[in-house]
């Protein structure tokens, strides 16, 4: 039987590449090559999370693919494939900048001089960034992707990042061989504390890395609450070492540290300096205590206020963060210990009996596995199509266990699956009596039931994967034939007489092979019935 295809093979012929690009053919020569290769890379691309996120389509992106090629711009656009990764990148030389610049401007006459090549080459790698900063498409309030170059120098140099991403990417002056003035060459060292105003940068570049990766965006908060805490306690512990020098530099007009005793430049002293001032930056940040000492400048003083202001309110941040975390994490737990707590409410006030009492507890605690969810409300929104397809991935069990199903196509399964209605019965209800009208057949997803006759002779057990009840639906006027008693907590799937009936006009193979069953089932229902009548009728 034809089965429909689970995904759609496009057979519409394409024009160019999915790149809209010129094709390469056997005889292309290697510039021209080269330079499609780049192109393609700073073309927007379905690759980049970036694109899906802001138009939304992939249609919408291919347009604006097409206008890229169109416009013969090289302006690297922010959803690039060449930005995914080179932000990635990036992101890791920002962390390395945040950590070593600041301690670098603050404890540079201790610092060995052997890291003067890692100095080289953050500056040289940031100084890069600026210029590709000129060359790259920004979107605009997210409302247009700005493409224009003269649009894009001015955004970024009148921006915030643009003159602390110069000075702060400035090499020393005497690793480049330039003899300038020593005050002008330390205030050029001081520069490097503005890598700061990267801090936002860094996070934002982590978070689309993290996606791309399909990073759970609850792991990503506690890494980026970690990466915070420890960027800015870093970032104060080098400035409350910093500052002094600072006030020292300003006031009395001192130069000490380019010309720092060798001896002085001890990793041992560093680490005793920068744990000292760590201790202090942590307990301001967390707003616990100032440690006063009378011989700081004042300058130190207002910092250290600042600070421990700013400490209180991101330490109340984060707590809100985390218990907001834990409100979403445990929100369905939460939601449904309130619903119960109703149902003990409403029990208590109708004065229900302990056994009615205990299975309305099981039922809701099978039904919800100690979670709550509105399914109602979730479905509400969605289309029919995709309702049909959910209610085919919940009922999967259901359908491979059913053999009257195995041979259906996934679109007819959809179809009836989609008038199946859920229902649990707790160990020893009735589900069907013998004798009663007939409303619907069930299927049996998961439990055991027992199958007796109106006498009470008991003709055999179902399990999962069984049906039952399709008689009183399939012989006119026919009445149930059978007691159907849950033997545990059973979850039924119920198909009602008015949508059985459209059910079967539409699928007369599947018509047949339940009357089929239901004609032997009534049969040997009606034989054990007779036979269990005679026994007790005899002498």
């Amino acid at each position: 039987m034809f089965q429909p295809k689970s995904t759609h093979v496009c057979t519409i012929g394409e024009e160019s590449s999915g790149s809209f690009l010129p094709p390469l053919t056997p005889t292309s020569p290697l510039s021209f090559r080269c330079k499609r290769f780049l192109k393609k890379l700073i073309l927007i691309t379905e690759v980049n999370p970036q694109s899906i996120e802001y138009f939304r389509k992939i249609s919408a992106i291919q347009d604006a693919r097409r206008k890229q090629i169109v416009s013969g711009s090289w302006v690297i656009h922010p959803f690039s494939t060449f930005r995914l990764y080179y932000e990635m990148w990036m992101s890791f030389i920002f962390f390395i900048c945040l950590v070593y610049m600041p301690m670098e401007a603050s404890f540079k006459n201790m610092l060995p001089t052997n890291l003067n090549g890692l100095d080289s080459f953050l500056c040289t790698v940031c100084l890069v960034d600026v210029l590709m900063n000129f060359r790259t498409g920004y979107c605009a309030n997210n409302e247009k992707i700005v493409m224009k170059p003269s649009s894009i120098a001015k955004h970024y140099v009148f921006g915030i990042y643009f003159v602390p991403d110069v000075l702060s990417s400035i090499p020393e002056m005497h690793q480049l061989n330039l003899f300038v003035n020593e005050e002008i060459a330390e205030v050029l060292d001081y520069f490097a504390m503005l890598k700061i105003v990267r801090i936002l940068t860094f996070i934002q570049y982590t978070k689309r890395m993290f996606a791309f990766f399909n990073v759970k965006a609850f792991a990503f908060l506690m890494i980026k609450i970690g990466l915070m805490a420890f960027l800015i306690t870093h970032y104060v512990a080098c400035c409350l070492y910093f500052l002094p020098i600072l006030f020292r530099h300003v006031k009395h007009n001192e130069f000490t540290r380019h010309n720092a005793n060798p001896q002085s430049r001890s990793l041992a002293r560093f680490i005793n300096f920068y744990l000292n001032n760590s201790y202090s930056a942590t307990s301001l940040v967390l707003g616990v205590e100032i440690e006063f000492n009378y011989k700081s400048p004042w300058i130190t003083y207002i910092f250290c206020i600042i600070i421990y202001v700013i400490g209180k309110f991101l330490s109340t941040y984060v707590t809100v963060i985390l218990v907001d975390v834990l409100r979403v994490y445990n929100c369905l737990e939460t939601k449904f210990y309130e619903m119960m707590s109703q149902v003990d409410s409403f029990m208590t006030a109708h004065q229900f009996p302990l056994v009615l009492q205990k299975k309305l507890q099981d039922y809701y605690h099978y039904k919800y596995r100690g979670r709550y969810v509105n399914e109602s409300r979730i479905e509400k929104f969605i289309s029919e199509k995709l309702r049909k397809e959910i209610k085919y991935h919940d009922c999967r069990r259901l359908v491979n266990s059913v053999n009257i199903f195995e041979h259906l196509p996934q679109e007819i399964l959809e179809d009836i699956l989609s008038y199946l209605k859920q229902e649990i019965y707790l160990a020893s209800d009735v589900i069907i009596k013998a004798g009663t009208v007939g409303d619907g057949m069930y299927f049996l997803s998961s439990g055991t039931v027992a199958v007796s006759s109106p006498s009470g002779k008991e003709i055999c057990h179902l399990v999962d994967g069984d049906y039952f009840g399709e008689i009183a639906l399939l012989v006119p006027k026919q009445k149930r034939i059978a007691n159907i008693i849950a033997l545990e907590t059973c979850q039924v799937y119920k198909l009602e007489r008015k949508s059985f009936k459209k059910v079967m006009d539409a699928n007369k193979d599947l018509y047949r092979q339940i009357l089929d069953q239901a004609k032997l089932r009534h049969s040997d229902t009606k034989e054990i019935e007779r036979m269990f009548i005679k026994k007790f009728e005899e002498p």
